[in-house]
């Protein structure tokens, strides 16, 4: 397995010291905090008694991740950025980066379940569907390959979860999860917030962490 590049590292694909596959492509390069702290490490004892979810934003070009573990009213993240992979790469070789890349998340992080954000397309924007389709395949294969559990939300359900509201705005629901998540900033970028809510809607349904109602916009004035 390749190396990941630890957040800290400003690795670049032109640095000499960037791994690369043997074909010449680098890899093991993109994953971002989503902020300058360093990844929460969580205790033996927080990790025995929660449970450890991995919420999937898929894209072919950036994928989300967030990881939690949670119990009950206890929340922490454990981990969360983004796999990225070159665009112009060809299609193939996009998907093996991707599936390798998150091989390493998924070997790191040990999670007892995977949460994906349900396949949707609009009707004009078939193409845009059919290359979800095969960013979400070689994810699933990953978690499979892993024997994770996988749970799938479309994105109503994942904005109820977080607000009460399937029709929320981006807004409300930035600020919703970073509530949740007892976050200093918005997670950047959008792709590792989305990734998180995809993992709190999961923890919510599993019972295995209570979501405080959202206030009413009535209510809020």
């Amino acid at each position: 397995m390749w190396p990941r590049t630890n957040w800290s590292e400003a690795a670049s694909p032109d640095d000499p010291s960037t791994p690369h596959d043997p074909v010449g492509n680098p890899v093991g390069i993109g994953f971002e905090p989503i902020s300058t702290k360093r990844v929460i490490q969580t205790s033996p004892a927080l990790r025995s008694s929660s449970v450890r979810i991995l919420g999937i934003d898929p894209g072919l070009r950036i994928t989300g991740y967030g990881a939690i573990d949670a119990n009950g009213s206890s929340l922490r993240v454990v981990e969360a950025g983004v796999i990225r992979v070159p665009p112009d790469l060809p299609l193939a070789t996009r998907l093996h980066r991707l599936h390798l890349d998150l091989m390493t998340v998924l070997e790191d992080l040990k999670p007892d379940l995977m949460s994906v954000e349900a396949l949707f397309s609009h009707p004009e924007r078939a193409a845009t569907g059919v290359r979800m389709g095969h960013a979400r395949g070689v994810i699933l294969l990953a978690a499979a390959q892993h024997a994770v559990e996988i749970v799938e939300h479309p994105p109503a359900q994942v904005k109820k979860a977080l607000t009460g509201d399937g029709s929320a705005d981006k807004t409300r629901m930035q600020a919703a999860i970073t509530s949740r998540c007892g976050l200093d900033a918005i997670p950047e970028p959008p792709d590792v917030a989305d990734a998180l809510a995809i993992a709190l809607c999961a923890a919510q349904r599993l019972d295995a962490i209570v979501i405080p109602a959202e206030p009413s916009p009535a209510a809020r004035r």
